[in-house]
């Protein structure tokens, strides 16, 4: 019950979207590239796997499989 914490490992040579790619539709093609991701994360003991941005590879972008939301104090 309520919020449950989990463990994310940052990945930023795999992509969920890229430019040019076909992000911004849904595609099973879309998720077969962060398989190996998520396979590796999973082997590491994290929960799952938070995406950088493709481009400049610094800016927060998603999870694969949940919301994420970042509040600075």
């Amino acid at each position: 019950e309520g919020l449950a914490p989990i463990n994310l490992i940052v990945e930023d040579k795999f992509h969920r979207a890229t430019p040019g790619g076909t992000g911004g539709v849904k595609t099973i093609g879309n998720y077969a590239s962060v398989l190996m991701a998520q396979k590796i994360a999973k082997e590491k003991g994290y929960s799952d796997v938070l995406y950088l941005d493709a481009v400049e590879k610094k800016y927060l972008e998603e999870v694969s499989s949940c919301n994420i939301f970042v509040v600075k104090v």
